[in-house]
């Protein structure tokens, strides 16, 4: 009797369809399978007795095809018997949207991970592409379609085609760029007036009624492509339209103004055209503002605040970047107030001109936003002070227009301090983050004095009295944010070279540093007993360098030098005894030599050769200089700080399979045994300080309140 041949014909659908077989198919299955051992180990001699049933070392090349036979047919069986296939499809389902959505959603923050991940979830085997090719709305996310010269479209049209299928009926979200788009992003050569456009993808444009979200980077007469797609979009609920300009300006239709006006689901729309010269008419689009929840316009010159403004929408969020606002179509004066009653979010840009004095008089101080918890000020003009004085004029009218509701706060760098010096801050009671620039030390003294304990409020019918001396400035701030936006590339980072922190700093960003301290300690482990049940302690601050980097890749020397004393300010008087801190140089070199040995373990580029030679020899120098690095007398927060505890332990986490694995320097071993040996440092030093110093990037840093129980 054959089992292979006789008692397969009851279950040998389960070989192809994965399924979990039932009761009486696992009898059968069971019974086979014992039938199939018991013949395996017929077909031995006496020599072979003890060969077993798994996988060994014998040459399988050499053993006769009947015994291969029946062994595989062992492992067929076994595999319908593996618990696996009672997993249920639906399980399986739920595992892959945790995978996908650890690796994150939306058109503009699209991941190659994800399209592998879905690539890797089809060829394990067939359960998991079942799984995965059913589920439908893991394929609504496309890959970015991009046109690049003589490369073609990236992902290729069968990959399109392959989403569309696998998506389909649900609506699908995409971002797409053209060539002309994409060379003129790039900096290189424009093309020609005369040279054909690449068209839009058709198998897109034949699936608009399935559209969702799209973002789309277009030369200006490229959007014309679109004009099919009018009135067949049911399902559409967000679009981003970023515009550049050939060098051969053509006009565009006066038709795709109304190109989205009748989308019934239309709830989000973005558009930039800063690209688009003056003397080129700008498209305004026709909205159907009724149903609108977010609008946002980056342009040379405003063409939609008045017009919404008018029609009293019913937006949520609205952001207008804009150099200039004209005088047409403006608010004619007398007019009553104007109601934005849903608005929560508002982005404006402050620019110097008849046209925003004009903005101010006839929109802002008749502007009523009772439900605004968010809103940020952008500052543009040669007048600094001007500026400024704009600035404090537009945040006192805002606040009157939200009845002082602010729960965000965003003023530009480029405004300076609008909040410094005046009174405003007392009126922002319900703020809880605040996002400025980096406040110089006058600025700093002021903030402090404002935020202490001892500071008077001012009368007033909006600001909250309390009795006795105690200050109800920003009572429930927990967020700052401060960055650094001057430019200082001209100065070099020089850092201090010793640990002793007086003869390093210099003194006026010591008193900076110690302003900024005693800031800090007044919302955080100093708050007076008094208002401890009335002031939110302040968890988060956040330093930003939003300067370019220099070319050498040095980071903004002000800011390093500001971090490091305001680091030894709050940070060095809790050191224990025979605990000293970290040169700074120490850490910058460091965090230099890691980033480069970060940066060289990714390339996709071949290691072999005297270059690869001179970099391993160079990551050598670099690990043996850690290794030689005593941290058992010092302060090893500065490094975690600085970013060195995050790379070295990306490299120690995912060494396996990159160029650290192989050379003759043991680089791979070196970084494991290296991350281990500091990482016990660090904890015993986070100990000593309720401050946690965490690294977000090169150039952001944020410091966490942890409370007086982390100390």
């Amino acid at each position: 009797m054959d089992p292979t041949r006789t008692q397969m014909a009851a279950y040998a659908a389960l070989f192809e369809t994965n399924d979990f077989p039932s009761d009486i198919q696992r009898v059968e299955i069971t019974t086979a399978l014992r039938e199939l051992e018991a013949e395996y180990e017929s077909l031995f001699d006496d020599d072979h007795e003890s060969f077993p049933v798994g996988p060994d070392e014998l040459d399988w090349y050499q053993v006769p095809y009947r015994i291969r036979k029946v062994r595989a047919a062992i492992y067929r069986h076994r595999g319908l018997l593996s618990c696996i296939r009672g997993i249920p499809r639906e399980i399986w389902q739920k595992v892959y949207a945790i995978v996908l959505l650890e690796i994150g959603s939306g058109v503009e923050v699209w991941n190659l991970s994800r399209h592998r991940a879905l690539q890797t979830f089809c060829s394990v085997s067939r359960l998991w592409r079942d799984a995965a090719t059913t589920h439908k709305s893991f394929w609504t996310l496309f890959p970015p379609t991009m046109v690049r010269g003589d490369a073609g479209q990236i992902p290729r049209p069968e990959c399109l085609d392959l989403y569309l299928e696998r998506s389909e009926p649900l609506p699908f979200s995409f971002l797409y760029a053209s060539r002309g788009y994409f060379l003129q992003a790039t900096h290189r050569i424009l093309p020609k007036p005369d040279t054909p456009m690449d068209p839009f993808p058709q198998n897109l444009l034949r699936a608009s009624a399935r559209w969702s979200g799209i973002s789309l980077r277009l030369l200006l007469p490229e959007i014309q492509d679109l004009l099919c797609i009018q009135d067949h979009t049911p399902d559409l609920k967000a679009v981003k339209l970023v515009f550049a300009i050939s060098e051969g300006v053509q006009e565009t239709m006066p038709q795709i103004n109304r190109l989205f006006s009748t989308a019934p689901s239309l709830r989000n729309f973005a558009v930039e055209t800063a690209c688009i010269p003056p003397d080129v008419e700008t498209p305004v689009f026709d909205l159907p503002w009724s149903q609108m929840e977010s609008f946002s316009s980056t342009s040379r010159e405003d063409l939609y605040l008045y017009p919404l403004v008018r029609h009293q929408v019913a937006l949520t969020s609205l952001h207008i970047d804009s150099c200039d606002f004209p005088l047409r179509n403006g608010i004619q004066p007398g007019q009553g107030y104007y109601t934005l009653s849903q608005l929560k979010c508002l982005s404006l840009r402050i620019t110097m001109g008849t046209g925003y004095m004009y903005l101010f008089a006839g929109i802002l101080m008749k502007l009523r936003a009772p439900a605004l918890e968010e809103l940020r000020l952008l500052g543009e003009g040669e007048n600094q002070n001007e500026v400024i004085t704009w600035a404090q004029a537009t945040l006192a009218t805002l606040l009157a227009a939200s009845m002082s509701t602010l729960k965000r706060l965003s003023l530009d760098g480029g405004l300076g301090s609008p909040l410094s010096g005046s009174s405003i801050m007392h009126f922002l009671f319900h703020l809880e983050q605040l996002d400025i620039g980096m406040p110089g030390l006058d600025d700093v003294k002021h903030y402090r004095e404002m935020l202490s304990a001892r500071a008077k409020v001012p009368p007033g019918p909006n600001a909250p009295q309390l009795p006795g001396p105690i200050s109800t400035t920003l009572p429930r701030l927990n967020i700052l944010k401060l960055r650094t936006t001057c430019s200082c590339i001209e100065h070099l980072a020089k850092l201090p070279s010793t640990t002793t922190q007086q003869d390093v700093i210099p003194n006026a960003e010591s008193q900076w540093a110690t302003a900024m301290e005693e800031l800090v300690a007044s919302r955080t482990y100093a708050i007076p007993t008094a208002i401890e049940t009335i002031v939110v302690p302040l968890r988060e601050i956040h330093f930003i360098d939003c300067n370019e980097p220099s070319y050498s890749g040095s980071s903004n020397a002000i800011w390093l030098t500001r971090l490091y004393a305001f680091y030894g300010a709050l940070e060095l008087r809790r050191l224990p005894i025979g605990v000293i801190p970290i040169s700074p140089n120490v850490v910058e070199e460091l965090r230099n030599g890691l980033t480069k040995m970060w940066l060289w373990s990714e390339a996709s580029m071949a290691k072999e050769g005297l270059n690869g030679m001179v970099q391993e020899k160079a990551m050598d120098t670099l690990i043996r200089k850690m290794e030689e690095l005593d941290l058992s007398t010092l302060d090893s927060r500065p490094l975690a700080m600085r970013g060195i505890f995050f790379f070295l332990g990306d490299l120690a986490e995912h060494a396996q399979g990159t160029i650290l694995q192989d050379g003759i320097y043991n680089l791979q071993e070196r970084v494991i045994n290296l991350y281990n040996k500091w990482t016990p440092f660090l904890s015993r030093d986070m100990q000593w300080s309720p401050f946690r110093w965490c690294y977000v990037d090169q150039y952001h840093l944020r410091l966490k309140y942890a409370g007086l129980g982390g100390s």
